[in-house]
């Protein structure tokens, strides 16, 4: 738990009976002893645990869409100077993908999607640049989103073994969180504005074959417990 350190001291006068040797190579402790001092520190554990429920529980909620964090405002003052890709929406109601490899149609005049971009439905999140999804196709970690506004966002799984694991424990370390979100928020950028029809199969094989990987490097993390 990381809300709960003990410290246990006893003089040399004692070594005898933590069975504690000359080379002073370990502790044994009498069992009888052992039960002692987990019923004196079973309160401490108990608050502790509380307190990390209500800490696990409070980091999960940091992390929903619609609020407007230090992420959000970073993106939102230097996107100018970012290498991004730009969204047109023709009269028609088409929408084109303008970058590195030319125009790339998203969306045709009648309203169909060429599913190069995963389009985006959620309005209170229209305008942000960072939005969670319970779930993405082939289990993938990120996916770039277009939203409702033609703004291209990165989406990340929450359902994720690594985004469970690894990114929700730490979700009050706000330097962290914010390097890791801008990470994925380049990935996708760099993915959408490098990308067609033809290459977009490659872009999805390296996000299905890294988030396997990470759901394989995490399995022996241990699962946070977010009740309370």
């Amino acid at each position: 738990m990381n809300n709960l350190r003990v410290e246990l001291s006893f003089p040399a006068q004692l070594d005898e009976i933590f069975g504690v040797g000359i080379k002073k190579s370990g502790v044994h402790l009498d069992q009888s002893l052992i039960e002692d001092i987990r019923q004196m520190l079973a309160p401490v554990r108990r608050e502790a645990d509380k307190r990390s429920r209500r800490g696990n529980a409070g980091r999960e909620a940091s992390l929903k869409n619609g609020a407007k964090g230090p992420t959000e405002t970073t993106i939102g003052r230097i996107k100018k100077d970012l290498m991004v890709a730009s969204v047109e929406t023709g009269a028609d109601g088409s929408v084109t993908l303008v970058n590195n490899t030319g125009s790339v149609p998203l969306v045709d005049s009648s309203g169909r999607a060429s599913g190069l971009v995963r389009i985006s439905v959620d309005d209170d999140t229209r305008e942000m640049n960072v939005v969670r999804a319970s779930s993405l196709d082939d289990g993938v970690l990120w996916e770039a989103s277009l939203a409702t506004g033609s703004l291209i966002q990165v989406a990340l799984n929450s359902g994720h073994d690594w985004y469970r694991k690894a990114y929700i424990p730490n979700a009050m370390n706000s330097p962290l969180v914010q390097s890791i979100e801008y990470l994925f928020y380049a990935l996708a950028q760099a993915e959408i504005n490098n990308t067609n029809q033809e290459l977009d199969v490659v872009f999805e094989e390296f996000r299905v074959e890294v988030s396997r990987n990470l759901r394989k490097l995490v399995k022996d993390l241990p699962e946070p417990d977010v009740d309370g």
